[in-house]
C-alpha cells in the first residue's frame, strides 16, 4: 500500500492512462470493422477522460501539494486531522477527491 500522497496521484495517472489507451483502442477497432458511429463515441469517450483526468489530476497535484506546504510531510498515515490544522484547504481539495469515489469498494 502506498503512503506518498503526490507517488498515489502518480500511479493514479497511470491507471488511467490505460483507461484512455482503451477508448481510443476501441475506437481504432470499430474503424477497421467499419463502425463510424461506435468508433466516435469511443474516440469522444477517450477524449473526454483526457480532458477530465487533467483537470482533476492538476487540482488534486495542486491540493496535495499545499497540504504537504501545510503539513511539511507526504505520509498519508501523519496525515490525521487535516479539517483542524488547514480548514480552508479542505474546502478546495474535498471536491477535488470526490473523483475517487468510484474507486471505493
Amino acid at each position: 500500500m502506498q503512503h506518498d500522497l503526490k507517488r498515489l496521484l502518480a500511479y493514479h495517472s497511470v491507471e488511467n492512462i490505460g483507461i484512455i489507451l482503451l477508448g481510443i483502442g476501441a475506437g481504432m477497432v470499430f474503424m477497421s470493422k467499419n463502425q463510424p458511429l461506435l468508433a466516435g463515441l469511443a474516440f469522444v469517450a477517450g477524449l473526454y477522460h483526457v480532458f477530465n483526468h487533467a483537470v482533476f489530476k492538476s487540482l488534486l497535484f495542486l491540493g496535495s501539494g499545499s497540504v504537504l506546504y501545510a503539513t511539511r510531510t507526504k505520509d498519508i498515515e501523519h496525515l490525521g486531522g487535516l479539517i483542524k490544522k488547514c480548514p480552508i484547504r479542505l474546502v478546495f481539495f474535498l471536491p477535488e477527491q470526490l473523483q475517487f469515489l468510484p474507486y471505493l469498494h
